[in-house]
């Protein structure tokens, strides 16, 4: 098998060949990149002063328009952020309670909005994250001084827990029941419903239909549309409890007598549709969509 190649009646073996070809390749090339390069170096020399000129306003549009989207996209925003949790901690490290507390619940609270323009909610609770300890402990002192409004969000926190607030514990209906009645007991409206559910169904307290009644009715009479759906509720099929027990002689079918003992009962809410839709049309009245739901049912 021959490698070789006759080229003008010399032989090359087909390698040397190759390396020709490729070597006039690259100096053509290399002879073309020196003339672009020779042309371009004469038309600057020449040209100069316009060609800076033009770089140098292309340049300049650049700059603007790459330090315009900076400042716009990344300054300002993060100033206006920064001034935005600058006034929160402010708020939250004031001497005032009323706002030092409202803002410890604003940092707690899930489904809070904090309403501040081109800064974003998530960016805001981001930075906030260290100050949530100290927010449930100035909502817990203020409930430990009396404060009613305060002793229901605390029972608010305890009942609902990690589901729409931002703390580190389980939910705790005893305490939640706890601290309702604590406000309840002060006359906090809002408390009187959410400890007559807890003595309706049991919960973190001892199943009372009596004082689930008195506390739903006790709402509903001070206007808290909840209490006002709930206590409706009751109407649909009212609400009776075993008062006591006393004895009744009765004939058997032989004509003998024999004693038995027989439940007394208290109606604590009588049967009445009628009761139902007026509290529902109370509470319908504030916005309830629940109340408003029912009696579109019954009109249906």
């Amino acid at each position: 098998m021959k490698f070789d190649v006759n080229i003008n009646n010399k032989q090359k073996h087909w390698v040397l060949v190759v390396i020709d070809k490729c070597k006039s390749v690259l100096c053509a090339i290399w002879r073309f990149v020196v003339k672009c390069f020779k042309a371009i170096w004469k038309l600057l020399k020449k040209n100069w002063k316009y060609i800076l000129g033009i770089t140098s306003i292309i340049g300049l549009i650049i700059g603007s328009v790459c330090g315009y989207q900076y400042y716009k996209h990344e300054y300002i925003p993060k100033k206006k952020r920064d001034a935005v949790i600058k006034e929160i901690i402010d708020s939250i490290n004031s001497r005032n309670d009323s706002i030092k507390t409202v803002y410890s619940l604003f940092i707690l609270d899930k489904k809070h909005e904090w309403g501040y323009d081109d800064v974003s909610d998530y960016s805001i609770d981001y930075r906030l994250i260290g100050y949530r300890d100290d927010a449930f402990k100035q909502i817990e002192a203020m409930a430990y001084l009396g404060n009613s409004r305060w002793q229901f969000v605390l029972g608010q926190m305890y009942y609902w827990a990690e589901k729409n607030y931002r703390v580190s514990f389980n939910s705790d209906a005893e305490k939640a029941a706890y601290w309702w009645n604590e406000a309840a007991q002060q006359g906090y409206v809002n408390a009187y419903n959410n400890l007559g559910i807890a003595y309706l169904d049991g919960m973190g307290v001892k199943k009372d239909l009596r004082k689930a009644v008195e506390y739903l009715k006790k709402g509903a009479e001070a206007g808290e549309d909840l209490a006002q759906k709930n206590y409706g509720d009751l109407f649909i099929e009212g609400v009776t409890i075993i008062s006591g027990t006393h004895k009744e002689t009765r004939v058997n079918y032989y004509g003998g007598k024999y004693t038995i003992s027989v439940d007394d009962y208290d109606t604590l809410v009588p049967k009445d549709i009628e009761q139902a839709k007026y509290w529902w049309k109370k509470s319908a009245a504030q916005g309830n969509e629940m109340a408003k739901d029912r009696l579109q049912k019954i009109y249906e």
